[in-house]
């Protein structure tokens, strides 16, 4: 039984025929290869470009898509406790041959795999996104024909981003070079052991990881400027400021004129990037959302044995 769980988790071979397969599928003919497949999107989070791309993948595949709403699930609508997550999820269990969670606790990924014998895919449950990964490789390689010795700048937090270690981790093994450009101090990662995990795959792999709050250097070379969201799982998230490292025209002064940028999405105009920015002829950021359905359909097939 095959798991997404996380980029790391495959071995070269494997990303390497997912990105081949997101490119694809972005020709549009789509084979019937999870024909009459029941797929469960089991989201406790708010979701757009998630849930919807694994809603019309599976459609596009030949399969059936449930969308499951737990806090509909979990409690009634006066606020009294109604049923035990573990309990819904063997429920679900036999209705359904594909569950893809997103669950920013990451409780109910693990009960799922604690649990149940399905194939699972991690829709972002805080910590690693890998169909995002997937899809943000395959944009790279549409655009540059290639991802090995690509350079691209990561402009993210030094508290730690999920989605952009995920990346960082996904594109090194590819063969990238890779720069965190962050606003200063030490990067504490979101995921406790995002070096070790990295150091295993450059010993084995020819991409490479830098950090720095020079955003000159940084910016130098590079052929991608990514922008991270800059989300924390808290409230008051919106109120971080980007300060020097807001995108803007002013920022990208520095950067070479065939630079393409990309950002995961949502975006917060005119926080960590402006409306100008992201609307420009060099933003692939809408591209690179479209790449989601793409790779979420590469991603079904994995976990169903298909590639």
């Amino acid at each position: 039984m095959k798991q997404l769980l996380n980029i790391d988790n495959l071995d070269y071979k494997d990303l390497q025929d997912l990105i081949n397969r997101t490119l694809i599928h972005s020709r549009k003919n789509s084979p019937k290869t999870l024909k009459d497949k029941r797929v469960g999107l089991i989201f406790s989070e708010v979701s757009l470009r998630t849930q919807i791309s694994f809603t019309i993948a599976v459609q596009l595949l030949g399969g059936i898509s449930t969308m499951i709403t737990i806090p509909h699930f979990t409690t009634e609508f006066d606020g009294t406790p109604r049923e035990d997550i573990c309990d819904i999820l063997r429920s679900l269990e036999g209705w359904m041959d594909i569950f893809i969670i997103r669950d920013y606790s990451g409780q109910i990924l693990k009960e799922a795999l604690q649990n149940i014998r399905l194939p699972i895919i991690d829709g972002f449950c805080g910590d690693n996104h890998p169909t995002q990964t997937i899809a943000d490789l395959g944009i790279i390689k549409n655009e540059s024909g290639k991802i090995q010795d690509v350079e691209i700048c990561c402009v993210c937090p030094n508290f730690g981003s999920g989605v952009m270690e995920s990346f960082a981790l996904g594109a090194v093994m590819m063969g990238a070079r890779v720069i965190f450009l962050i606003s200063g101090g030490e990067y504490k990662p979101k995921n406790k052991d995002f070096f070790i995990r990295l150091n295993k795959i450059k010993r084995e792999c020819k991409g490479k990881l830098a950090i720095t709050n020079n955003h000159i250097e940084a910016l130098k070379n590079a052929e991608f400027l990514y922008v991270d969201e800059w989300w924390k799982n808290s409230k008051n998230f919106l109120d971080i400021e980007m300060n020097e490292l807001k995108v803007d025209n002013d920022f990208l002064k520095n950067a070479p004129k065939n630079i393409k940028v990309m950002h995961y999405l949502p975006a917060h105009h005119e926080r960590e990037i402006s409306k100008q920015v992201l609307y420009s002829d060099f933003s692939i950021a809408f591209k690179q959302a479209e790449f989601r359905l793409y790779s979420a359909m590469a991603s079904l097939e994995y976990v169903h044995k298909i590639i």
